[in-house]
């Protein structure tokens, strides 16, 4: 989703859902009223979708007629109808498209439109109001944009067996924020099932379709998961927002035993400490398994399917929740680091930390093990500014280019306050800053971690803060976040 034309709306937001809810927008018309929004448009370039180019915000091809929104606002897999344009790049007299693209720039009642068309096109269609009506849900989970809505291109009904959760029915028009199990509106709030969690069976898919992706220690997308990062992606393709951490999430939604679990439940075990470390999405019996659950397992293995009646997972098998809209948001428990599944030390900066800030360290760490190149501002190879300039677009925030200019623009703070997602800022081949990383907080045994892209040998890692050789050259701190 286009970062660059929002910047001053909303500068230093992250990118993310949100659990979603009833807005005032929606609450007195419901999905039957259309309803004015700010829409603005970007395309496929790099210039002008900053830094995903063609894909959507969870690393998806878009398509003609996705829609990038505030999940807050319009639940994400939405079909919508737009009108009230004015662009050739769009058909004549409006288009029903897809809600399913997100921006750390886009909120409240602002819509950003994809056009598969050239930058001076995309920019043409500059700031508009529009008329926005919220149909229902997406028929299709397998397409996108337009093709996801196809059913509803005739009028704002849709028959149960073209629902993506194939279960229940539809009544008629949908009429609220949500379809429930007998398609009724349900005023804002995200689908539930029967006794299941939210978007029971979306979960399910949603995690089958995650199956080989790699494992990545730290990530958080579909370039590569660690376990919770592969449950906190899940959840939030569906409009749900989970903490980042397996010990976090286990604090979410409503605990339910191993004799009560089903399909779409978050599984949780001990691994290398006490509590809960690793986490799943149970998918009930499937793949040859009575019980089977979806979880980023390792290296070797990426995202798999394993059986939790093997007993390497059921002896390790600490408990499971059940996570729907209204469930607790899992805050950050005091008793574990807010940067890794550890427990925090007593030299820890900070237990509880924003979810932007989380969604920094996350892209940070999911970087490790990258080469560095001098010049360097992608994956391919990052220099230590262009690292964590390239972390913070990834969230929606701009930073500028060079080690000196992060530190100018960025709010001076002191070492002890320190937060995950601040940067840090030492001096190495000239005076001055020279050299900048991502302060993580506590991370496995190190209490004050930063990740930062060092030198060609070692690439993009973790250091400690902590240690003589970077307390020599430390030059200070800056945060760019609330």
């Amino acid at each position: 989703m286009q970062i660059r034309r929002w910047t001053a709306l909303a500068s230093g937001l992250a990118l993310g859902v949100s659990v979603l809810m009833t807005t005032p927008a929606f609450a007195a018309g419901g999905y039957a009223s259309s309803t004015t929004f700010e829409a603005t448009a970007y395309g496929p370039s790099l210039q002008d979708n900053y830094p995903y180019g063609p894909v959507d915000a969870f690393g998806q091809p878009l398509t003609q007629g996705d829609i990038a929104v505030d999940p807050s606002v319009i639940p994400l897999h939405s079909c919508l109808r737009v009108t009230g344009y004015h662009s050739p790049n769009l058909p004549a007299g409006g288009f029903v498209g897809e809600a399913d693209d997100t921006g750390g720039a886009i909120k409240g009642q602002h819509i950003d439109i994809f056009l598969n068309t050239s930058e001076s096109q995309v920019n043409n269609f500059g700031i508009q109001h529009v008329q926005v009506t919220v149909l229902g849900k997406a028929t299709s989970t397998s397409l996108s944009g337009t093709a996801a809505c196809a059913a509803y291109a005739s009028g704002n009904s849709v028959s149960g067996t073209q629902r993506a959760s194939g279960s229940g029915s539809s009544s008629g028009a949908a009429a609220g924020g949500s379809v429930n199990n007998q398609g009724s509106s349900n005023g804002g709030q995200a689908h539930s099932h029967p006794g299941g969690s939210v978007f029971a069976g979306d979960i399910v898919k949603q995690a089958r379709a995650e199956l080989g992706h790699t494992f990545r220690w730290g990530g958080a997308s579909s370039v590569g998961f660690d376990c919770s990062g592969l449950v906190q992606w899940v959840y939030a393709r569906e409009g749900v927002q989970l903490p980042r951490l397996s010990a976090q999430q286990y604090r979410a939604g409503t605990l339910v035993s191993r004799a009560n679990l089903r399909p779409g439940d978050v599984v949780f075990f001990h691994t290398y400490k006490s509590g809960p470390s690793y986490d799943g999405i149970y998918i009930g019996a499937a793949d040859g398994y009575r019980q089977a659950f979806i979880a980023a397992q390792n290296r070797s293995k990426g995202v798999t399917t394993s059986n939790l009646d093997n007993p390497t997972w059921s002896r390790r098998f600490v408990g499971a929740r059940r996570i729907t809209a209204n469930s607790p948001s899992g805050n950050t428990p005091a008793s574990y680091s807010a940067s890794g599944n550890t427990p925090a030390s007593s030299t820890q900066v900070s237990t509880s930390i924003s979810p932007q800030r989380q969604a920094i360290v996350s892209v940070a760490l999911s970087q490790v093990g990258d080469p560095y190149v001098f010049g360097g501002t992608t994956p391919a190879g990052f220099d230590c500014s262009g690292l964590t300039q390239w972390v913070y677009a990834k969230n929606g925030i701009q930073i500028p280019r060079l080690v000196k200019a992060q530190m100018a623009f960025g709010t001076p703070i002191k070492q002890s306050q320190l937060r995950p997602g601040d940067l840090v800022f030492f001096h190495t081949y000239l005076p001055g800053a020279s050299h900048v990383g991502i302060y993580i907080g506590a991370h496995g045994n190190i209490a004050h971690a930063f990740v930062a892209a060092d030198n060609p040998s070692v690439g993009v890692r973790i250091d400690n803060l902590d240690t003589t050789k970077w307390q020599a050259i430390y030059v200070g701190a800056d945060s760019y976040l609330p």
